[in-house]
């Protein structure tokens, strides 16, 4: 798959209800969208700050309809797409109040209309509708927060899963943001975590990792 496609920078992958994966290539400041088979469909964006143009993009999610969403992450904003990577409308400026960002590296759409993103520089969760109005955020006080969230991710039942990167362990939330399970811990014996960052739930409920610092 890739050779010579992708020039680097691989981030956070994701699929659609075709099966046709979702790359976020942050090192050239594209999607690339491929069949299940490998076969490249589409490129999607170049550098700058207009709409389907991107700084660093790290996250990408599609929802059941078939609109993409991207953590634009050096643009600290999410934008848009339609199914044909036009640019549809884009949300988010550089800051810490609901609605602005610092360097989104995640984000995960649900059926319901939700778009869940990791918030990176702000350290913590940022629930917004699919057209842009960001409502609620989830610091997780009574873990004493989260630090550097990196991979997000919803499973079937509408609960979030968050890479609580600078910790080393997973966070389990409720689709407004209670806490309903924490595992790992800093390590590399199985079952122990060292900066993760992507992950993914799958229709069975298992989760997978990328335990970035264990490799």
């Amino acid at each position: 798959w890739s050779t010579p496609i992708t020039a680097g920078g691989p981030s956070q992958m994701t699929t659609d209800a075709a099966g046709n994966l979702f790359v976020a290539e942050a090192g050239s400041n594209r999607i690339l969208k491929f069949t299940p088979g490998g076969t490249l469909l589409n490129a999607i964006g170049t550098f700058g700050t207009g709409q389907a143009q991107f700084n660093t993009p790290k996250g990408v999610s599609v929802e059941p309809g078939g609109a993409i969403f991207v953590a634009d992450t050096g643009n600290h904003r999410i934008q848009r797409l339609y199914p044909s990577g036009a640019g549809q409308t884009e949300w988010g400026t550089f800051g810490s109040g609901l609605g602005r960002f610092k360097s989104p590296a995640a984000l995960a759409a649900d059926a319901g209309g939700n778009v869940y993103v990791a918030d990176t520089g702000n350290d913590r969760v940022v629930k917004c509708n699919a057209w842009g109005w960001c409502g609620s955020q989830f610091a997780f006080a009574i873990l004493s927060g989260i630090e550097s969230p990196q991979g997000i991710a919803v499973d079937d039942d509408g609960d979030v899963y968050v890479s609580d990167t600078g910790n080393s362990r997973i966070v389990k939330s409720s689709p407004t943001g209670t806490v309903l399970a924490v595992w790992s811990a800093p390590g590399a014996a199985d079952g122990f975590l060292n900066g993760p960052t992507g992950l993914a739930v799958d229709a069975a409920g298992a989760v997978y990792v990328a335990d970035t610092g264990n490799n």
